[in-house]
């Protein structure tokens, strides 16, 4: 398999960075010049194939601006997967993408690391560091609760944006 380069992507595809959108510029068997190149798939990033290879979109970005395809993850930095706008994007560690998620569609409580414990009948607060789960402490007031979660991102170098509600695409129908 041939490697991808920028010379070949940018004659099959046009990326503005405004939008954040690929465009179909050159000809291939199911495309449509003009039209936005690629689709989402399950988790509501945007795949396109090219060469019979399938690119996760936010990484061609890389590609397309910089030259080349980045070696480590790529970052929505708002959370939403398929807005790839360079400006979104950012290319980090696994724990740093991991510093900017969403909250989990399972949390009952609201607040990303911060549950309610019935046996002790408190608000336990806990964070993930370096692979393990620390306890932050615990109280009988939630909002308490949450501003020891919150000093816990702080301290530990969490995005702001981490456990905001999950959001997939920036078009729903898309």
């Amino acid at each position: 398999m041939e490697k991808l380069t920028q010379s070949e992507l940018k004659k099959r595809i046009r990326y503005d960075p405004d939008t954040g959108e690929f465009t179909w510029i050159g000809k291939c068997r199911s495309c449509l010049i003009g039209r936005v190149a690629g689709c989402l798939d399950g988790e509501g990033y945007r795949c396109i194939q090219i060469n019979r290879t399938r690119y996760m979109a936010h990484r061609l970005v890389f590609l397309y601006v910089h030259g080349q395809l980045p070696d480590r993850q790529v970052d929505h930095i708002n959370g939403v997967r398929d807005d790839n706008r360079i400006e979104n994007l950012r290319i980090v560690s696994q724990g740093e993408n991991l510093r900017n998620s969403s909250r989990s569609i399972a949390n009952t409580s609201g607040k990303t690391g911060v549950c309610w414990c019935k046996r002790s009948e408190r608000w336990v607060v806990h964070i993930g560091v370096d692979g393990s789960l620390k306890r932050l402490g615990s109280s009988t007031n939630f909002e308490e609760a949450v501003r020891l979660r919150e000093e816990g991102e702080d301290r530990y170098g969490y995005h702001k944006n981490h456990g905001r509600d999950p959001i997939r695409t920036t078009k729903q129908s898309a």
